[in-house]
């Protein structure tokens, strides 16, 4: 996913965007002030807007890519612990990047100074770490494209093998705020995103958790996407959300195109069941959908009360 702050130019009254994909990738559609769908988009420039472009690595086989989530991140076990998983295949090349500052142009104004530590799962390594990304490999990471818009955010390009990895995002001793972690392919369309999970707290108005994904290829998907709080007291997690539930949201149209509170209540249960990746409490909200090529978000909160939870999204099938 690709975002852009168009400012207010003193000479023109409009302007309009057009999405170029690079080699290998192709344009999912616009979001913002006043654009969607897919065609050029027409903004006034009347005053201060912003457009974001959603762009997925091409390939003709249904995939997961370009992952983010969005929550508040504090201190202990409430940093913000994202997950995914590179598929069998090649390395891949990846940008991962904690923003925060950024956030306020969409009206969110507890912000905070975020640092990134990226993990590998095998050994529980960090591979690699950043706090203001100017100071990382800044001129790479601007020719991903995938550079975040303010220095002090945090930013990784890597070059990962297959298997499992975390990104762990925090402040400051003693910060506190609402964050953004994200996931970005580079390169590789062969070798796919997998699995993706994120762990954090959620609360309740701008602090719930949404989670962000794209479907790529050419064919539908079938996923699994869940919402859990009560299983992760078995890990020793003292304040785990009490009963987490689930929407999820088509981003070209905003529609909620699905909808989950206790899993083991859907009309789908067993097949939720059949999959492999039910929660482990009948509490916990689970949906089992199949997906068109495009953006989705998965929401997820509580019941007018914060707690930690996990929102993750599982491919069905090969």
């Amino acid at each position: 996913m690709f975002r852009a702050v168009v400012e207010e130019a003193a000479a023109l009254t409009s302007i309009t965007l057009t999405a170029n994909p690079a080699p290998g990738s192709r344009f999912v559609g616009w979001g913002g002030d006043g654009c969607s769908g897919t065609d050029p988009c027409t903004v006034s420039m009347t005053f201060y807007r912003n457009v974001w472009a959603t762009f997925a690595v091409t390939s003709t086989l249904p995939r997961l890519a370009n992952i983010s989530t969005r929550l508040r991140v504090g201190e202990g076990e409430n940093v913000a612990i994202a997950g995914f998983v590179i598929g069998p295949g090649a390395s891949k090349n990846v940008v991962v990047t904690a923003k925060s500052p950024s956030l306020t142009a969409y009206g969110i104004s507890d912000v905070f100074n975020p640092s990134l530590r990226l993990v590998r799962a095998s050994d529980n390594a960090v591979i690699a770490s950043n706090d203001d990304w100017g100071t990382g490999d800044a001129s790479a990471l601007m020719a991903s494209t995938f550079a975040p818009s303010v220095p002090s955010e945090a930013a990784i390009l890597a070059n990962l093998e297959p298997g499992a990895y975390t990104a762990i995002v925090s402040g400051p001793v003693g910060a506190s705020g609402v964050a953004l972690v994200e996931v970005y392919e580079v390169d590789a369309p062969a070798t796919a995103l997998l699995n993706i999970s994120t762990r954090g707290q959620v609360g309740i108005g701008n602090d719930v958790m949404i989670g962000g994904f794209v479907i790529g290829g050419d064919a539908p998907m079938t996923i699994v996407v869940t919402a859990k709080g009560p299983s992760l007291s078995q890990f020793g997690l003292q304040n785990p959300l009490s009963n987490p539930k689930l929407s999820l949201v088509r981003a070209s149209d905003n529609a909620i195109i699905a909808s989950n509170d206790d899993w083991g209540s859907s009309a789908n249960a067993s097949a939720i069941l059949a999959s492999g990746f039910a929660p482990g409490n009948p509490i916990e909200s689970a949906i089992l959908i199949t997906l068109d090529p495009g953006a989705y978000t998965a929401i997820v909160e509580g019941e007018g009360r914060a707690g930690l939870g996990i929102v993750e999204v599982y491919k069905v099938g090969q």
